[in-house]
């Protein structure tokens, strides 16, 4: 029996090395002061799970609505939630306090990878 919620995918964490790989097939990430999430978005409901699968949507107002701004029904984000001060460099503190109150519009997220838009398929876009 699983103890996260229905539809949770786990976060893919980031692996700390001395050397970067080299050659094909490596992508690379910065690691933010953050908290890494999986934000979900099936039609209107949105949920966005740490990685220990808990839901922390009220306290992120701010992601949730740029989750229902994707021009898609479904889509699913990895990614660090940060707090930035006014020098763009993220701030771990203020970030710890988001989770003790519903409705922080400070933090946003940093988006790593795009797992399946619609069912997979990406929206074609007008130029």
């Amino acid at each position: 029996m699983s103890l996260h919620p229905r539809g949770f995918i786990e976060p893919c964490l980031p692996t700390v090395s001395r050397t970067a790989p080299t050659g094909g097939g490596w992508a690379y990430e910065i690691k933010h002061d953050g908290f890494r999430f999986i934000c979900r978005r099936d039609r209107e409901r949105v949920r966005l799970f740490s990685r220990g699968g808990h839901d922390w949507s009220a306290q992120l107002p701010a992601i949730v609505e740029a989750m229902r701004a994707f021009p898609v029904t479904s889509v699913t984000l990895d990614g660090e939630v940060v707090i930035c001060g006014a020098d763009g460099v993220s701030q771990f503190d203020r970030m710890q306090a988001v989770f003790g109150r519903p409705g922080s519009s400070e933090a946003f997220l940093y988006a790593f990878d795009l797992l399946g838009p619609d069912g997979g398929r990406l929206p074609v876009a007008r130029l």
